[in-house]
Order: structure tokens, then sequence, then C-alpha cells
């Protein structure tokens, strides 16, 4: 992947297309497009070399699931951005982001970066967070013979951890095993702490 992270943008609303572009823009990214139609999209995606894609879910009254399909095929992030609630999203893109765009621009920008991040990590053959779940309940209860209480500590690392990505986009450098356990640890040392 390139340092610059270049982000496909298809939307067919001119004002929205350019306010999208313009916060990648401010966010650090390279935009490609916007591209007003699938027909575009779809030459950008042929042309281009594509990390990341931001799609409206209707563009020009078709639906874009004939471009997400093609750079899924491609392994690149989607984010679905769209007005559009009551549109179904096939489960074959289950892996992908979907913000409202009543959300806000702040809420697609974060949902590009993490489902960057989460990219890279997979590239870098790091574990998702999930298939990590077990492991720290596992970590958790030699903490613990109570398991609901191992089951708190592994929730409340988990909650610490979401708040660590929310400020700073950042997967702890592909070493998420290592800081969820330091974060398990961590709870199981404050709820233990004895004194004031």
């Amino acid at each position: 992947m390139t340092t610059v992270m270049r982000v496909l943008v298809v939307e067919d609303d001119y004002l929205i297309a350019d306010d999208i572009a313009q916060a990648l823009e401010r966010a650090g990214t390279v935009v490609l497009g916007p591209a007003p139609s699938l027909a575009e999209a779809a030459r950008i995606v042929e042309r281009e070399e594509v990390e990341i894609a931001v799609l409206d879910l209707n563009v020009r009254d078709e639906l874009v699931f004939p471009v997400a399909d093609e750079l899924k095929r491609l392994a690149t992030p989607l984010v679905f951005f769209s007005a559009y609630d009551e549109v179904a999203i096939p489960s074959r893109f289950a892996d992908a982001a979907r913000v409202s765009k009543s959300s806000g621009l702040e809420k697609l920008i974060g949902a590009v970066f993490e489902q960057h991040q989460i990219a890279v990590a997979r590239h870098a053959g790091a574990p998702r967070i999930i298939d990590l779940v077990p492991e720290l309940r596992t970590f958790a209860r030699t903490l613990t013979p109570s398991k609901a209480e191992a089951d708190e500590l592994v929730a409340g690392a988990l909650e610490m951890a979401l708040a660590s990505i929310d400020a700073t986009f950042s997967p702890w450098q592909g070493r998420p095993r290592e800081e969820l356990m330091r974060l398990v640890q961590l709870c199981h040392d404050q709820r233990n702490r004895v004194g004031p």
C-alpha cells in the first residue's frame, strides 16, 4: 500500500461529493474522483490503485453494488455513505462500514480511517480484535476465579481499547494482543486497588 491513503469517492450529488473530497483531503488522503456515475467509478477502479472506497448506495438511480463487488474482489475496504437507511446491504458486504449521511463528515472520516487500519492490520497478518476475545477471557480468568468478573475485565479492556482507537485511529502499531492483555491487567488492578 502507498504511504498516502488513496480514497475513491462515488457520489452523484456535486455538493456532497465536494464536501466529502475536501474533508478527506484535509485529513491527508488523496481523493480519486469523486465519481458521479457507476461507469466513471468503474473506470477509476480499473486505472487507479484504490485503497479504500466511500460509496453512496444510490448513484443516478442505480445501486452501487456492481462497483462494490469489483472493489471487494480486489480486497478494497468499503464505506457505504448514504441517506437511504431502507436499502438493504447484501450480506456479502458485512465487513463494510456503513455511515448515514445525517451522521456527518467527521463520522465518515473516522470510518474511513478505521477501515483502512483494519485492512493494514489484515495485510500485516495482525489478528483481528474479535479473534482475540477467547484468549483475553482465558487470561482474565487467571486473574480472578469468577467467570462473570473475568468477562467484566475483558469488557472493560475492550471499552478502553475503543476509546484509545477513537482518540488516535491507531490499532497500537500491530500489537493488539499485547495491548489488550495490558488493558485486562489494568482493569483488574483498578478493580482490586486497596486504599484511597
